[in-house]
């Protein structure tokens, strides 16, 4: 009877063997995280930080000319979408400009000065204004050379 050797099967078999440890080591790996902090959820706990030192928080500003905008805007009653302004001149504590209905064919002037620091319209017209609407406000006479005072006008 002859021998059968196991040695011609014994090196297929480890080639087969090996092929699927790898091949299993590779599909765990693909399935499962790297590092173990991987799919950690990070939550972050509250801290308080005590400071001598105020935290000073951002407060939005507006520009005078936005500003002016809003003050002539509510006084003029014109609607907004149809609500055309324009700054024509700009000085540290007066301002005048112009304003127009859009359905309009013609606009009117607006003067504004500041009242206590705070932005104040005293007109909107085309007329002379009363002299009471202008106040104590310092317009130059060559922007308002005359105002109305009890019917009659007068010379600023």
């Amino acid at each position: 009877m002859e021998s059968k050797s196991l040695l011609p099967f014994l090196l297929p078999a480890a080639i087969v063997v090996a092929a699927i440890l790898i091949g299993g080591a590779l599909y765990l790996n693909k399935t499962q995280p790297i590092s173990p902090y991987m799919n950690a959820t990070i939550t972050p706990t509250p801290s308080v930080i005590i400071s001598e030192t105020p935290l000073v928080s951002a407060t939005p500003t507006i520009s005078v000319e936005d500003l002016l905008r809003t003050l002539v805007l509510e006084k003029s009653g014109i609607p907004e979408e149809k609500f055309e302004f324009a700054v024509g001149t700009l000085e540290e504590n007066i301002a005048k400009g112009s304003v127009k209905n859009s359905d309009d064919m013609g606009g009117a002037a607006w003067f504004a000065g500041k009242v206590d620091n705070a932005w104040q319209v005293s007109y909107i017209g085309q007329g002379v204004p009363l002299c009471s609407d202008l106040g104590d406000i310092p317009y130059p006479a060559s922007w308002l050379s005359h105002c109305m005072s009890q019917g009659n006008t007068v010379q600023r």
